[in-house]
């Protein structure tokens, strides 16, 4: 990917209010797209981790194989659910274990 050439990033879970958020920081450097059913990244007794990571790697795989990354700002499922999605992509990202680790600290 050349310096200026503009990168994909997939978000998992963002909200509209988030979306319109980030279509101010787009232009040039950043093109956003939806990954997944949001209701099952949104909200953890919808969400089945597995059939999630699952599907959203099938999608990442077939409609956005040039993504630089994946991003998620809330905290509980979806931030877990991109580090997933991201590990299994092999794209940038903290591994999921050491945000498990991280956020279950005693």
């Amino acid at each position: 990917m050349s310096r200026g050439e503009q990168r994909l990033i997939l978000m998992v879970g963002v909200s509209s209010r988030e979306e319109e958020w980030l279509s101010q920081v787009e232009g040039e450097r950043f093109r956003f797209e939806d990954l997944g059913d949001f209701a099952a990244a949104d909200d953890p007794f919808l969400c089945r981790p597995a059939k999630f990571v699952r599907q959203a790697v099938s999608e990442a795989r077939k409609c956005f194989p040039d993504a630089a990354g994946v991003v998620a700002f809330d905290d509980y499922p979806a931030s877990l659910l991109s580090l997933a999605v991201a590990n299994r992509l092999k794209l940038p990202g903290a591994s999921l274990q050491s945000a498990l680790t991280a956020s279950h600290k005693v």
